[in-house]
């Protein structure tokens, strides 16, 4: 068993965004933003694993080479043209077809954990495209699971 596992991750980081969304206090949606992207990244290392677009170490399961945060895999239009051609062809790319508004997590940074949501920066706009994407991607993970992918 690893100590990684990016599925699980993706589950519980989008539980958790979830539950601060759905707060009611309004000052709680900047962590609700950061989870939904880390939740959404999570999941999409997964399913790039899915279809030997990532490679991870077999003992630790910490990725090989590429440390890419979500707004690297995603670019304007979606899944990143180098990570489209890393998938393409691969019987598992099917997974990407649940998650059509990919490209709302181009927005998303991993250091707005440190912003002040008042910042003219921070792009609170954006934070519904983070959760729909986030949830798009747990159906795609979901679909993934019903297939009979191992979970890590």
């Amino acid at each position: 068993m690893t100590r990684i596992s990016f599925f699980i991750a993706a589950r519980r980081l989008h539980s958790d965004a979830t539950y601060l969304a759905n707060d009611g206090s309004e000052d709680r949606n900047l962590n609700a933003g950061h989870f939904f992207g880390l939740s959404a990244e999570c999941g999409l290392k997964y399913l790039l694993l899915l279809c030997n677009g990532l490679q991870r170490d077999p003992v630790t399961g910490d990725l090989r080479g590429s440390r890419a945060h979500v707004n690297q895999i995603i670019d304007a239009s979606g899944l990143a043209t180098s990570y489209q051609t890393l998938v393409a062809g691969h019987t598992n790319s099917q997974y990407f077809a649940h998650t059509p508004t990919l490209a709302g997590l181009h927005s998303w940074k991993a250091e707005f954990r440190y912003y002040d949501a008042g910042h003219p920066d921070y792009p609170q706009a954006s934070e519904p495209d983070w959760q729909t994407a986030s949830l798009e991607i747990q159906s795609a993970l979901d679909s993934a699971m019903l297939d009979g992918h191992p979970i890590y």
